[in-house]
């Protein structure tokens, strides 16, 4: 749905006006806050940018998600040079009760994920570096970073990391949330390869692998930002050459039977680990109808491959194929202005049955007849088979490896303009949400799990790891806090995209 996303975004001539850096006025219980900022300047080697400065507004546009750089305003911007900087910052941020946010790269659909209006935003923008140990088994990352840059120091080698579709995604968020990437198939999720975190965990700088702090370790793999400020991600490498990507457009009528070949495609993605499919269905303002696209990529560039049968006969308005380099796809699903947008995203997962698919597919047919949309710039629905290989018998926190059989990940993404129209789309979006869960769960088929990557402000993605992921996670966090932070001062401070769930109802 990228892919079609952006060619529709691509043709849109008229682009709103930014203004960044608006500014909040202090209220009489924060002026604790310039206290915080002044303090950091002067205790780290880092930097700390002050509003009205040019350095803190190249950075408030350094969003993906125009909310987040328009809407929030914090008093100054931290930016660390390493752990101890961060160290650093979280314990003056408790000594002065300042609340703040974390940024990697910048690009959660969640509005306020990674910025704060008042409060200050800890960018880790310069925590960048890449580093490939000897052997080459392995490449230690910044969180900073972003996969184009990492893809461009090993692809070279004949070599790759687990890593986001869109070269533009930050590396810190994208793990800590799971991270579902074109080798998944094979691999599984991004976090299944790291091997090591460096996290700094209410002012300590710890190390979590299998063999130190494991149950830190296991909890990051998932669990977002709850558990401390990771620095730096050390994961395993991979061989890869060039990539077989197989692409079509189709027609609206041809949607229930791409959903079909999905659901075939899924129930045998075991059979040819080196493939990954997604379709896309998208609708702009003056279309006539909805169109698809889909999109197959090969890791091991067959042109034979056996996930590709399933699509090659669904009737189409155009078809490609060609061989490519994955950071040149990578930088092509970065492709124009995203950054000027307003967005929501959300996704269900659902059990793989084309028929089903097709119900969802209708309740977006619905929206797009019974709603007015002419104050939107584009929307879509994307279909992302979960294989059995990609996800089950996996050591995280996703509550999925007792899974037995494919699920199929269902997104909806909405994007616009004019901030007036955001209660109506981020309203319009909470009532898909409902319907399309309602039409699962009427045929039984809704499953628990929410991508934490593409949860909306209203789902609670932790919940839907099952209760004995989530009281794991809930028992570890609680240890951290009575070890390390027993005041409660990082949790009750750091504002991240989606905590855990305070309710102890489930876990007693």
């Amino acid at each position: 749905m990228w892919f079609l996303i952006r060619v529709a975004l691509a043709v849109v001539t008229s682009f709103v006006s930014l203004s960044y850096g608006s500014q909040s006025v202090l209220s009489a219980g924060d002026h604790h806050i310039p206290q915080a900022c002044n303090a950091i300047e002067l205790a780290i080697n880092g930097d700390v940018y002050h509003r009205r400065t040019s350095e803190y507004n190249d950075q408030q546009k350094d969003y993906w998600l125009l909310q987040q750089a328009k809407d929030y305003s914090p008093h100054c911007r931290v930016t660390p040079r390493d752990a101890k900087d961060v160290s650093i910052a979280l314990k003056l941020f408790g000594k002065h009760q300042t609340p703040f946010a974390v940024k990697s790269g910048g690009h959660s659909f969640l509005s306020g994920a990674s910025n704060i209006n008042n409060g200050i935003t800890l960018d880790l923008s310069r925590l960048n570096s890449i580093k490939l140990s000897e052997d080459k088994q392995s490449v230690r990352l910044g969180p900073g970073a972003t996969w184009k840059e990492v893809y461009q120091v090993l692809e070279p080698l004949g070599l790759t990391a687990l890593g986001a579709r869109a070269g533009s995604v930050g590396v810190g968020g994208f793990i800590l949330g799971g991270g579902s990437t074109w080798l998944s198939n094979r691999h599984g999720w991004a976090v299944d390869s790291v091997l090591e975190f460096e996290v700094v965990v209410y002012g300590k700088i710890k190390t979590a692998s299998s063999t130190e702090n494991p149950d830190l370790f296991w909890a990051l793999k998932g669990g977002g930002s709850n558990f401390g400020i990771v620095t730096a991600i050390a994961m395993a490498t991979h061989p890869l050459g060039d990539l077989y990507v197989y692409g079509q457009s189709c027609p609206q009528e041809s949607v229930p039977q791409g959903l079909k070949a999905l659901q075939s495609f899924t129930d045998a993605g075991s059979n040819d680990t080196g493939s990954s499919a997604i379709m896309g269905v998208m609708f702009t303002p003056g279309q006539e109808e909805l169109a698809a696209a889909i999109t197959v990529v090969n890791i091991d560039n067959d042109l034979n491959a056996e996930g590709l049968k399933y699509f090659t006969d669904i009737p189409q308005f155009h078809a490609d194929n060609f061989t490519i380099k994955l950071t040149e796809l990578s930088d092509q699903m970065s492709q124009y202005a995203d950054r000027e947008y307003r967005k929501i995203k959300f996704s269900i997962t659902v059990h793989n049955n084309a028929t089903l698919l097709g119900h969802l597919f209708e309740e977006l047919e619905n929206l797009v007849r019974d709603h007015d949309l002419d104050d939107m710039l584009a929307l879509g629905t994307s279909f992302q088979p979960l294989t059995r290989s990609h996800i089950s018998n996996r050591n995280n926190a996703l509550g999925l490896s007792h899974v037995t059989s494919g699920l199929m990940l269902v997104s909806f993404e909405i994007y616009w303009s004019d901030a007036a129209n955001s209660t109506y789309f981020e309203k319009l979006s909470r009532n898909l949400h409902d319907k399309l869960c309602a039409r699962a769960s009427e045929k039984q088929m809704l499953h628990r799990f929410t991508y934490l990557n593409y949860a909306a402000s209203w789902q609670e993605p932790f919940s839907g790891y099952g209760t004995e992921s989530l009281c794991k996670l809930k028992d570890i966090q609680k240890q951290l806090q009575r070890d390390e932070d027993p005041m409660g001062l990082f949790y009750g401070l750091m504002k991240v995209g989606k905590m855990l769930p305070h309710d102890d109802e489930v876990c007693g």
